[in-house]
């Protein structure tokens, strides 16, 4: 590598190659990008144990008592009402249920249990 000045008093050019290190710095620019793109695509996907004490992938139930039975046929306590809606884990949909005394909404009343489900795991 050869250097020239160009006037005096001036800052001296370099002639040749760029040094390595910009390609590393470079190549860290490059991977820096792929793993927080890595990282942010990790995040957003569906994680069990994430949004209640039952561990459901998309429910955010209310009780972590768990209502009795299987898919569909689950049982409220006397005295409350099924209130179901639907959620999605990814491509999967997922069935939340509460137990409640509300005879219009899953999200209020007085809860006795709370209940989740895999639907295609049940067909």
């Amino acid at each position: 590598m050869s250097t020239t000045a160009t006037e005096p008093g001036s800052v001296t050019a370099f002639e040749g190659t760029p040094a390595k290190r910009r390609g590393l710095l470079r190549m860290l620019g490059v991977g820096g990008m792929a793993l927080v793109g890595g990282l942010a695509g990790a995040a957003a996907l569906p994680k069990a144990a994430a949004a209640d004490c039952q561990g459901s992938p998309c429910c955010h139930l209310a009780s972590c008592t768990k209502c009795g039975g299987r898919c569909w046929n689950w049982t409220c306590p006397s005295g409350y009402r099924k209130q179901s809606w639907f959620c999605m884990a990814g491509v999967r949909p997922i069935v939340c249920a509460e137990c409640t005394t509300s005879t219009s909404s899953c999200w209020s009343g007085t809860f006795a249990c709370s209940y989740w489900f895999d639907d295609n795991a049940c067909n």
